[in-house]
Order: structure tokens, then sequence, then C-alpha cells
């Protein structure tokens, strides 16, 4: 059972035990933000952006094959009046 956080940085900031070897996050920025993901423990710094270290020094990376833009920080508001640019995002995504 993977422990369950509210956001990519609440995973970050917490000393998560060595014997866990999953999570998921309910959103990258905020819960719910569509960057929700789960992470599997990896021995070392992979050396891509879709990975992080916890709070003791264990890293993390997105687990899986497909990777959704949002889990790296794109928040989709093209429409809205002043839109943040997801390039960034996107290019670490890929």
């Amino acid at each position: 059972m993977p422990y369950d956080f509210e956001t990519r940085s609440a995973a970050q900031a917490s000393a998560i035990p060595s014997t866990q070897q999953t999570l998921h996050v309910g959103g990258y920025a905020r819960l719910g933000d569509g960057g929700d993901a789960f992470y599997q423990r990896v021995n070392a710094d992979p050396g891509h952006r879709g990975a992080f270290a916890d709070a003791s020094g264990g890293w993390w990376e997105i687990a899986g094959d497909e990777v959704n833009v949002a889990s790296f920080g794109a928040v989709r508001n093209g429409d809205s009046p002043s839109p943040t640019s997801d390039t960034a995002a996107i290019q670490d995504a890929i």
C-alpha cells in the first residue's frame, strides 16, 4: 500500500521510511490539480525531472510508462486571462 500525500512538495518534505517502496501524490502543486501520480523508490538520483528526494534523502521517480504533463507542473490554463507557460513542464516530461 503506497503512502499518500496531497502534493509532490508534501512528499518531498516528509522523511519517508526506507522500507516504503511506493507513494502516491494527489496533485503536483495542490490536491486535485491533475498532477496526481504514483512514485517508486529508486537507489539514486535518476537524473530527470520526474524524480525527487524526500527529506531523509530517499529518491523517488514516477512509476509507469505513461506520464502526465501535469505531474511535472503543467497547469493547463491556456484559456485564463494570464496563462502560465507550460513549456518547461512539457519539456521535463519528454
